[in-house]
């Protein structure tokens, strides 16, 4: 499957809605945002945006319910990086930042 930058600017703004409400925001990366397009997977960041938001797992939730019938995984030697598969067979890399 080709996954387009078109895709990924759709499915981020299909998410943000979904996790401002927990004080948390996403942004788009990887090859589909600098070279338009990937074999693999989309790259989205997900970050606190409130001061107090620091629990990442209502927000896995929430995207999770979003796409029904969706496996998330945490990636094999990564605290910070969940894979989602959708039903469709779309992979989602959701990297998660913390603040220091």
């Amino acid at each position: 499957m080709k996954y387009t930058l078109i895709q990924l600017i759709k499915l981020a703004r299909e998410i943000e809605p979904l996790i401002i409400p927990l004080g948390f925001h996403c942004s788009i990366g990887g090859s589909c945002l600098h070279k338009g397009s990937s074999e693999k997977d989309f790259d989205i960041m997900l970050y606190p945006h409130q001061e107090d938001a620091r629990d990442f797992t209502p927000v896995l939730v929430e995207i999770q319910k979003h796409f029904e019938d969706s496996e998330c995984l945490l990636k094999p030697g990564s605290y910070h990086v969940f894979i989602l598969k959708t039903s469709e067979g779309v992979r989602i890399d959701f990297m998660l930042l913390t603040k220091s």
